[in-house]
């Protein structure tokens, strides 16, 4: 009995081991993540730009009717959006500098993010935004970053490129919680693959960085809340924010 009891411990011991050996090389990997971050982002972000403002002087001196040039910079524009994006990304999720926190109307932010975000013409997003939300102290363009990948995500699960993505923010107050519930209806994410959904470079899809949902829940959790998923195969997937109600005085 007394030799159960020892081996029992010592196999508690060895796996709290590997748990606080695995916690070590995901804090190293995200401290090497935010030097790289700080080293490249700020010229990367300004060579973007400057490729976006040569784009716009293009536009306006390429012939209108030259189908092919117009093309070409539509899809350098689209290359450098994407770029960019991935580069938000990887920022957010290695930043390590504290949040700005400020005093934010969720309610105005969430209808800014829906008008700034892009999506396919037969997406549609079904709002139910509670309608007397305080304002909150938060990282607004953090929360806005959040956002924008979340229902990015929930346009995509659409296959055929048409589909209702439902969005509802509401206080909890049992729970003392703000609440944003993002939801579409669309393929859905297999039981084995949800666990690695919100792991940095894990990616369901080709040829993405894996860091969407990573950064999404990063950023949540440091605005003092956090991110869940639940998601049915054939059925679709569910996000949902929670913060803290830290009231902006």
């Amino acid at each position: 009995m007394a030799n159960e009891i020892q081996n029992g411990k010592s196999s508690r011991n060895a796996s709290n081991g590997e748990g606080e050996v695995t916690e070590r090389m995901e804090e190293a990997k995200t401290r090497a993540l935010a030097e790289m971050a700080d080293v490249i982002g700020h010229d990367l972000k300004n060579s973007l730009s400057n490729i976006k403002n040569c784009l716009y002087l293009i536009k306006k001196a390429v012939d209108s009717q030259d189908a092919t040039a117009n093309r070409m910079v539509e899809i350098i524009e689209q290359e450098v959006d994407s770029s960019t994006g991935m580069l938000n990304n990887l920022t957010g999720y290695a930043r390590h500098r504290p949040p700005f926190l400020s005093s934010i109307s969720v309610g105005d932010l969430i209808e800014e993010t829906i008008a700034e975000i892009e999506l396919p013409e037969q997406i549609k997003i079904d709002k139910n935004i509670q309608s007397d939300l305080p304002c909150y102290n938060l990282d607004k363009g953090e929360i806005k970053l959040a956002l924008l990948n979340i229902i990015s995500n929930a346009a995509e699960a659409y296959e055929s490129g048409e589909g209702l993505i439902e969005l509802k923010a509401f206080t909890d107050t049992d729970k003392g919680k703000l609440k944003i519930v993002i939801r579409d209806h669309g393929k859905g994410i297999e039981p084995e693959k949800l666990e690695e959904v919100c792991k940095p470079f894990t990616s369901t899809k080709n040829g993405r960085t894996g860091l969407g949902m990573a950064a999404a829940k990063r950023l949540a959790e440091r605005n003092h809340g956090s991110l869940d998923i639940s998601s049915e195969p054939g059925c679709g997937t569910e996000v949902v924010i929670s913060l803290s109600m830290m009231l902006s005085s």
